[in-house]
């Protein structure tokens, strides 16, 4: 019978690579062997053989050659499976979970491994619908329902406090001192002729309104059931002019990934700070999304500050996370007898020095006046879980992504994840399936042995 024979052709034993060319031998098929295992008696000295052809389309690898005599040579094999079953392996179409040449980006691929190195980080910073400035706010409560004075220096605010300062009343320029002893004398029943028991707390924001209209002007001063005259007029918040609501694409910094890793917590934590609530991880596979939106709701009236993020799908979107918090510091009226114009004073350094301190560091230093004095208390606390951080970079909200390093993927060796249908002679390289069962029209050994290199991983070349 006739062989083709190679003597340099080497390959993997889970590849369907076959050779080319060869050359034509004339050989004896020993006795007592197999169409799985054969043995060839050539009439020649030859010990390199590496690879056969016989029996028509069948492939096999050489085990062992043995020279008989100085003529003969004995060349025991072995079936090549995946290389005689090639052409029905390629037109087979099934689930391939793998493979080197064709795969998807974003699915997860569970053989990469991240590091602890951080190897890119990048912060972007979105404008709040606001100014830096200050704001001084007052609550008065009268008969008609609460006033919220406006004030945009200290020194106007104290002058609901402070004795020692002038306020006009009634065309008269007069001390504080003076006025109350007026309001007194003309039988104004304030409980203990003391005009902050119908004071809340004074509110610092460090904010102006988008909009210059939030104000209405007023003549008249309330404490209680009475109101005072004053020629000089003063603004007070306009309840029904106070909420602002406004939308803001959620620009991804640049993230140096742009497959799954993006949005693998391994790979890509992504970290947001909003003014008056705080600091808050944002879920990597939200994060990672091109369509997400942030609304923005102020109210200047209560200081409540309400952030929603949310995928921009659909009719309404899905929502991601919904942040709650205040962007003022408070600072409780405890009486007019207290240094209040110098509490007022060292509070508003703190509350100014906020650009330039690190998170958590206005608080201490508001913390550290209270100490000494009226024990104002921070009021920019979260609903949501996770870090409470303090005012800090009003007019900026922060959103930052921080990258670890991962090793490369060993998509020639293992390929990438495909998860999907295809026929296998669209590919090429390594391949691995998932629960093939190729109909072979062949023997159930073969079919077993071929069935485990594609659920195992093998290369289509």
């Amino acid at each position: 019978m006739n062989i083709k024979i190679w003597t340099d052709f080497i390959k993997r034993t889970n590849s369907t690579k076959q050779p080319t060319g060869g050359t034509d031998k004339t050989v004896v098929l020993k006795r007592d062997c197999t169409i799985d295992a054969p043995s060839f008696i050539l009439n020649e000295p030859v010990s390199n053989i590496t690879y056969v052809q016989a029996f028509g389309h069948y492939y096999y690898f050489v085990d062992r050659v043995i020279n008989l005599n100085s003529t003969q040579c004995e060349i025991q094999c072995s079936k090549d499976r995946l290389a005689t079953f090639k052409t029905q392996i390629g037109a087979y179409n099934c689930f391939i979970e793998r493979a080197q040449s064709v795969f998807d980006n974003m699915v997860t691929d569970n053989l990469l491994t991240a590091s602890n190195t951080i190897s890119h980080m990048q912060v972007r910073a979105i404008n709040m619908p606001v100014a830096p400035g200050d704001l001084y706010v007052i609550p008065v409560f009268g008969r008609s329902g609460v006033m919220q004075y406006v004030f945009s220096n200290i020194t106007d605010a104290s002058k609901f406090f402070n004795t020692g300062t002038t306020m006009t009343i009634n065309g008269d320029s007069v001390s504080a001192s003076d006025w109350l002893l007026a309001i007194k004398n003309a039988g104004w029943a304030f409980v203990g002729s003391d005009v902050t028991s119908y004071m809340g707390d004074m509110v610092y924001i460090p904010y102006l309104p988008p909009v210059q209209t939030p104000y209405i002007t007023t003549n008249k001063v309330v404490f209680g059931y009475y109101e005072l005259d004053s020629p000089t007029n003063l603004n007070v918040l306009n309840p029904n002019q106070t909420r602002f609501k406004l939308t803001y694409d959620l620009t991804d910094p640049d993230n140096i990934y742009n497959d799954f890793r993006a949005y693998d917590p391994r790979y890509s934590v992504y970290k947001i700070y909003l003014p008056g609530c705080g600091i808050y991880d944002i879920n990597s596979a939200d994060a990672g999304k091109k369509d997400l939106k942030i609304d923005i709701m102020l109210d200047f009236l209560t200081m409540a500050v309400t952030y929603r993020i949310y995928h921009s799908i659909g009719l309404s979107g899905s929502d991601v996370a919904l942040f709650e918090g205040k962007f003022g510091t408070g600072v409780p009226a405890m009486g007019a007898k207290l240094d209040v114009f110098g509490i007022l004073q060292d509070t508003a350094g703190a509350a100014a020095s906020i650009a330039s301190e690190n998170v958590g560091g206005v608080a201490s230093n508001l913390v550290s006046v209270a100490q000494k004095t009226l024990q104002p208390q921070v009021n920019a606390r979260s609903s949501g879980a996770g870090n409470g951080a303090t005012l800090k970079n009003f007019p900026h909200i922060l959103y930052s992504v921080k990258n670890y390093a991962s090793c490369e993927f060993a998509t020639a060796n293992a390929g990438r994840p495909l998860f999907a249908n295809r026929v296998i002679n669209t590919l090429s390289g390594f391949v691995k399936c998932g629960n093939a069962s190729i109909p072979l029209n062949c023997e159930n050994s073969d079919r077993e042995i071929i069935n485990n290199y594609l659920n195992s991983g093998f290369y289509f070349e």
